[in-house]
């Protein structure tokens, strides 16, 4: 199953291909013109490398597309690169650089907030013993200094940050998180819990899709929306932040169609209350 930016690399792939074949050129006869081997094409179609800048220029040369759709080729290829290093480059110093340095101005910043969560609680819902347990488990496999102190203190800030005054945070939870365990079974009870009282916020809407409902293919990730400015979706081995509105908007959709998937208030709560009674 492919997410974030693997799902970004394979839609750059076909994208480079409908160009090429818009352009009636064979795989072949664009390599030559390029200088690479014909293999080469193959696998950037299908996602399994990214052409370097030099080498999609050449790409959108050959095929003889606008100079705007260049530009915008271009932006994507970086999108996804970046999606890398920066994590990687950030998580050295402690996962309390995990979200960037900007990340606090970003919820002061931001008026709603949509979020779909398949296995974790939101971060601005947990408890600080779920918070550490998860910060434990990274921190212990990419071996980086103890800091669970200052992670903790900072979700909690978000958490304030977002649930504060008129911002409105509409969240979806597949089933699963409920049922998936990261902390002792006591913590884990502790946050159903507090699930419960975040539910009972007026500026809140929190939905849960049960596990006997049928959802949208494209539900394959979590992901965090901030208004409709940036998406932001987090993976073990990279952070991907989408800024681009055709894709914030495909995101605003799935989202729509996830809400529309979930059930709410009573229902919803008796979902949390039922994986309580099984503990």
């Amino acid at each position: 199953m492919s997410t974030g930016p693997e799902e970004a690399r394979i839609a750059l792939g076909a994208r480079l291909r409908r160009i090429r074949k818009l352009a009636d050129l064979t795989g072949r006869a664009l390599a030559v013109a390029i200088g690479v081997h014909f293999t080469w094409i193959s696998k950037i179609e299908n996602g399994h490398h990214l052409p370097t800048v030099s080498q999609l220029r050449a790409w959108c040369r050959c095929c003889r597309v606008s100079h705007q759709e260049e530009e915008d080729l271009l932006s994507t290829l970086l999108v996804v690169e970046d999606a890398y290093t920066q994590w990687r480059t950030r998580i050295r110093a402690g996962m309390r650089n995990a979200g960037g340095r900007n990340q606090t101005s970003l919820y002061e910043s931001t008026t709603v907030f949509r979020n779909y969560e398949i296995t974790v609680v939101p971060g601005i819902f947990q408890t600080p013993a779920y918070t550490a347990a998860i910060v434990r488990y990274w921190r212990d496999f990419y071996d980086l200094p103890d800091d669970t102190e200052d992670v903790v203190k900072l979700r909690q800030s978000r958490s304030q940050q977002a649930l504060r005054g008129t911002k409105r945070v509409l969240v979806v939870l597949a089933e699963s998180v409920l049922r998936t365990k990261y902390a002792s079974h006591s913590d884990h009870r502790t946050q159903l819990r507090e699930l419960l009282v975040a539910m009972k916020r007026p500026t809140v809407s929190l939905g849960i899709v049960p596990q006997t409902r049928t959802v949208n293919p494209s539900s394959i990730v979590g992901f965090w929306m901030f208004d409709e400015s940036s998406v932001l979706v987090e993976l073990p081995s990279a952070e991907l932040k989408i800024t681009r509105p055709c894709e914030i908007a495909l995101y605003l959709r799935i989202f729509e169609d996830l809400q529309a998937s979930a059930v709410y208030g009573g229902d919803a709560r008796r979902l949390v209350a039922a994986v309580l009674a099984e503990m």
